[in-house]
């Protein structure tokens, strides 16, 4: 929802303010990498920084296919970084999505995070680790994410509505004998507001000529 990461950066350094948490992502909307890449790149050591490797662990479908998606994370919370590349696109309900997240989470232990993270997140997800320098190019994709998760979001939830409430709004747009009792219908369904489910997501579609 913030076009210009410059007015923020600006602020929190006009007061001193300490950054204590950041997240910088990459996405493969295409499945430019995934997290066999990245399994990959943890057995070649593209996650060590220097000194010891990190440690890993894995989440999800890795040895059955359930469609909730696979994540392979990184490090330790507690050491101040912290990643993980999953499958953002079947999290968000798509089996089908090749959509891949690469996401790195900094805090403030033992480091300051600075100020120019912000206004430019891709020289410090480069930096984080050996295997992120040749993924930069697809950071200019941060900005369409939103579009992306809420068409996800959006399916996901009206395919939920068709197999619970499918049939019972058959019978009544069947009961309904005229255009004009439809519509009606329809509005007296219908329940202002934005499920939480599609949540930020779709506060951009409703801005641009919605109610």
């Amino acid at each position: 929802l913030i076009n210009d990461w410059r007015k923020p950066k600006r602020f929190v350094e006009s007061v001193g303010a300490d950054l204590t948490r950041t997240d910088v992502a990459v996405d493969a909307l295409k499945g430019e990498f995934n997290v066999d890449d990245a399994a990959k790149w943890y057995a070649e050591n593209g996650f060590n920084a220097g000194g010891r490797k990190p440690l890993y662990s894995v989440n999800g479908d890795w040895l059955e296919t359930t469609g909730a998606g696979r994540t392979f994370y990184v490090g330790r919370r507690v050491n101040g970084k912290y990643c993980r590349i999953y499958e953002k696109g079947k999290q968000l309900g798509n089996r089908e999505s090749p959509w891949t997240r690469f996401e790195v989470e900094l805090h403030n232990t033992a480091r300051e995070i600075p100020y120019e993270i912000l206004s430019n997140p891709s020289m410090f997800f480069a930096g984080a680790y050996p295997c992120c320098e040749g993924l930069v190019a697809h950071g200019a994709q941060r900005i369409k994410t939103l579009g992306a998760e809420h068409e996800i979001s959006l399916e996901h939830l009206g395919t939920y509505c068709r197999v619970a409430y499918g049939k019972l709004i058959h019978v009544l747009r069947f009961n309904a004998t005229t255009q004009d009792e439809e519509s009606k219908l329809l509005d007296e369904l219908a329940v202002e507001g934005v499920p939480r489910r599609l949540g930020r997501t779709s506060l951009t579609v409703l801005s641009n000529g919605g109610t």
